[in-house]
């Protein structure tokens, strides 16, 4: 499985195919959220409460610009091969490892 990754000057789109229901992914994503993502990497300053068989899942960060100077690097962070490319790839390790 590979993700995909789009970047526009504003705008990071991420995603990736699992082999697992949609009602499974969906579980692994908004419940087991820390398995692939660390909590460090949160962009918000507060915690996040919840978060045919294959499933796409599809991330769309928008307005990175809002963030105020710097910006810039911070898209390159999210988008980056140590972004949500990396992230949505653990993911689809934790939905193979359940299988």
């Amino acid at each position: 499985m590979s993700t995909h990754t789009h970047m526009t000057a504003t705008t990071i789109r991420s995603s990736i195919g699992v082999d697992a229901p949609i009602d499974r992914a969906f579980r692994v994503f908004t419940e087991d959220f820390g398995a692939f993502k660390p909590a460090s990497h949160n962009l918000l300053g507060v915690e996040i409460a919840e978060t045919d068989n294959r499933t796409r899942v599809e991330l769309e960060h928008r307005n990175l610009d809002r963030h105020g100077n710097g910006w810039e690097g911070l898209r390159e962070g999210v988008g980056g091969h140590e972004g949500w490319p990396l992230y949505l790839q653990r993911y689809a390790d934790v939905i193979a490892k359940e299988s």
